[in-house]
Order: structure tokens, then C-alpha cells, then sequence
């Protein structure tokens, strides 16, 4: 049956998720303890059912969490239109050193054996292959950001963003970027960023439409610039406009 049918696998990054829906794409947390579980959700939009293997993998990993997951299933089908769960529980040893720690999650793509007896018309079948580094972390390590070169200008109704934003401490963190004038009940989020350890991102990415002119009136009265961890919700970093 499967004769002249020529398969494809593609690897994908964190950017391609068309191809596999998955979510969350991200572990990042505390793995000493009692540790730490997550729930990854796999949809298929489909209409045809779609198997899975899941394994780990290190390769090119210095500091390497993998012998200390557990997850389940190994192999997965998922039906059209529905979804399944990935369970993955993360539990650092006693004597691991503090620090951020990473491993591989593949989610591979198999072949589901067809009731026809005709190939694909092509003769071509592609097969994708999700390759997608989770991070944990041991000890009280902090996540540390560096902003450079900050402005923002709202004219004609866009908001245009300069500079960039760099993580100068112990592990990743996902943040909210947000103008203030000191206020909970008055703040504008620009966006949300997720910065890697010792990674630079351009801010002008978070340039945008902005709704009316009261808006852009609004954010021209913002004095404070706050930059938020997501999760903690904890003011990492505050400047002055």
C-alpha cells in the first residue's frame, strides 16, 4: 500500500506551529522541590486523524534536564477536530547546582495506515517533526533586563517604538511591557516578549495601529515605563520617560 508514496519531514521551530497546534509552547519553571508539571494541549484541525511520537533529546545541551522528565503518553492519535494532552513532570535531584536547565521535546508525525487502497494522487505524504526546548530552573535565579534607548512616538494614529530590550540575568522570563503613570488602573500594554538568558530583541517590533486620537493623546500623558514578569507579576524594572 505504500509503495511509490515519498515522505517528507519537516522540522519545525517555535515559529512554524501551523503545521502542529500545540499549547503552551513553554515550561520555565521551578524544577527543584516538589517540581514542577505541565499540560501541553495537541488540536487537530484536520480532518483526517494524525499520530504522534513524542520522545526528548539533549543534543548540544549544556546544561541538560532530560533524565530528570517524566511524561506520557510516548505515542499519541489524535482525531479530527479533537485533542489530546502531553503530561510532562520535572523533578531536579537534591544534589543539582542552581541554575537554568533545558531539554528537547520532538513531537514527531507518523504515518496512519490508510483504508484505501489508492496513494496520494502526488505520491508525496509530509510529515512534520516539532522540535521545542523547555527550560526549568533551580534556585532562586531571576530573570534581569536591560533597556536601551527607549522611545516611543504616537502620530497619525500609530505608536511607533524604538530600542531594545536585553536579559542580562540567570534565565529566561516572559514580561509585559507597559506605560504608566504610576497606577494600576491606568496602564497601556505594548506587548509581551518572551527574552531568552543574555538574549537582545528589538523593541520596534511592538510598533502598532492605535485606535483614535484620544489614544494617542492618552499615551503621550504616560511618564513611566514598567516592565512586568509574567507569572510573578513582579516589577523587574522601572524607567522614566
Amino acid at each position: 500500500m505504500f509503495k511509490n508514496i515519498f515522505l517528507f519531514f519537516f522540522t519545525l521551530s517555535l515559529n512554524l506551529l501551523a503545521y502542529i497546534n500545540i499549547y503552551p509552547i513553554t515550561f520555565d519553571k521551578p524544577i527543584d522541590g516538589n517540581g514542577s508539571k505541565e499540560e501541553f494541549i495537541l488540536y487537530n484541525k484536520t480532518k483526517n486523524p494524525i499520530r504522534y511520537s513524542i520522545s526528548l533529546n539533549d543534543t548540544g545541551i549544556k546544561n541538560s534536564m532530560k533524565e530528570w522528565v517524566e511524561y506520557y503518553p510516548k505515542n499519541i492519535t489524535v482525531k479530527p477536530g479533537k485533542s489530546e494532552k502531553i503530561k510532562v513532570f520535572i523533578k531536579a535531584p537534591k544534589y543539582a547546582q542552581k541554575g537554568e536547565y533545558l531539554t528537547t521535546l520532538e513531537i514527531k508525525e507518523n504515518l496512519v495506515p490508510s483504508l484505501e487502497k489508492t496513494p496520494p494522487k502526488n505520491g508525496v505524504q509530509i510529515l512534520t517533526h516539532l522540535k521545542m526546548d523547555i527550560a526549568g530552573f533551580i534556585g532562586d535565579i531571576k530573570p534581569k533586563f536591560k533597556i536601551n534607548n527607549f522611545s516611543i512616538t504616537p502620530s497619525n494614529k500609530n505608536l511607533n517604538v524604538k530600542g531594545s530590550i536585553e536579559n542580562i540575568g540567570e534565565r529566561r522570563g516572559k514580561v509585559d511591557i507597559i506605560l504608566t503613570n504610576g497606577s494600576k488602573r491606568d496602564e497601556y500594554l505594548l506587548g509581551s516578549i518572551r527574552v531568552l538568558k543574555n538574549e537582545k530583541i528589538d523593541l520596534s517590533k511592538l510598533s502598532h495601529e492605535l485606535e483614535n486620537k484620544a489614544q494617542e493623546k492618552k499615551i503621550k500623558s504616560y511618564k513611566k515605563l514598567i516592565i512586568r514578569e509574567q507569572g510573578s507579576n513582579r516589577n523587574i524594572t522601572e524607567i522614566l520617560l
